[in-house]
């Protein structure tokens, strides 16, 4: 009884497991929409932009101080712009249909997402993270949980030629009165032991004792596993929580880039040319920094995961 009880405390903690494992994939499509809808308008932003700069272009042209080839060169920018809005709000829909699945739901069903971002993990020391995570990782429960049914396997096969007692007791009542005037009580006890079982149980013996090795073995392949987990996590998000700070400094200076270069431009002592680098490299910048943000929130939610954090409710 107390080795199939285990096994049921087991079987609950592989539910959490499986439910830890679902939050992760969950949060990872969810923050993936987000990403992808943030992309979108990015570059619906570059298309507007590309538009003010040809119309600036021909502006130039007809007051006779700008070039054709700047104006050739400011309607191939806006078609490429064009273009990739298409490719994004594709990506978009991609992102929203994998998401539906994900949640269970109709993949046709309109998902409006609200921005969100990951909380951050409790704590900031590696060691301390992974000592939480070996306490209360659902799969090192479970592990631990099996470890305990087996040695409780153990005994109970040991008992499978054990001596079996049996015993009973009954009341007798006979005569032609009522009540009887005749009454016996009689008790029985019965002992049965077959200790010649042809080493039936000492096979049952080793294979339990087989049994706990198995599950001592599992235990500490899933310990190893859970530090892997953490630590790289942990690595994971210290690179992209940089990675962030970084794009958020290089779109400050794309922004200012453009500002300049369309200053330059209107006044007659820049290039063009110059304004369209410049648009392209903010639209980098703007990427990259929302790809940096998923990477911040896809490592908190694992590295969540990792440690075994408190599913929500």
């Amino acid at each position: 009884m107390r080795q199939a009880s285990l096994q049921e405390r087991a079987t609950v903690d592989n539910l959490a497991r499986v439910q830890s494992d679902l939050v992760l994939t969950l949060k990872q499509a969810f923050y993936l929409y987000i990403q992808n809808s943030q992309l979108v308008a990015i570059n619906a932003d570059n298309v507007a932009n590309r538009q003010s700069q040809l119309a600036l272009a021909r502006a130039r042209l007809n007051s006779g101080l700008g070039l054709p080839s700047d104006v050739v060169t400011a309607e191939t920018a806006l078609d490429e712009a064009a273009t990739n809005l298409v490719t994004a709000r594709t990506n978009e829909t991609l992102a929203r249909i994998n998401l539906a699945l994900v949640m269970g739901i109709d993949p046709r069903t309109p998902i409006d997402a609200a921005p969100s971002t990951e909380p951050p993990v409790v704590g900031n020391d590696l060691q301390g993270l992974v000592g939480t995570a070996l306490r209360q990782r659902p799969d090192i429960l479970q592990a631990v949980n099996l470890v305990s049914a087996a040695k409780y396997g153990v005994n109970a096969a040991r008992t499978g030629n054990a001596p079996s007692i049996a015993g009973n007791l009954f009341a007798q009542s006979r005569g032609e009165n009522i009540p009887p005037g005749t009454e016996s009580i009689g008790i029985g006890i019965s002992v049965q032991w077959d200790p010649f079982d042809g080493g039936l149980t000492a096979g049952r013996v080793k294979e339990a004792r087989a049994n706990v090795d198995i599950a001592q073995a599992q235990l500490a392949g899933t310990q190893l596993t859970v530090v892997s987990d953490v630590s790289q996590a942990f690595i994971n998000l210290r690179n992209a929580e940089q990675r962030l700070v970084t794009t958020d400094t290089e779109v400050v200076n794309a922004t200012e880039g453009v500002r300049i270069a369309e200053g330059r431009f209107s006044r007659g002592i820049g290039l063009f040319l110059d304004i369209i680098n410049a648009q392209a490299a903010l639209v980098t910048a703007r990427t990259n920094r929302a790809s940096a943000q998923f990477g911040v929130d896809q490592a908190r939610a694992a590295l969540a995961r990792a440690v075994g954090a408190p599913l929500p409710r």
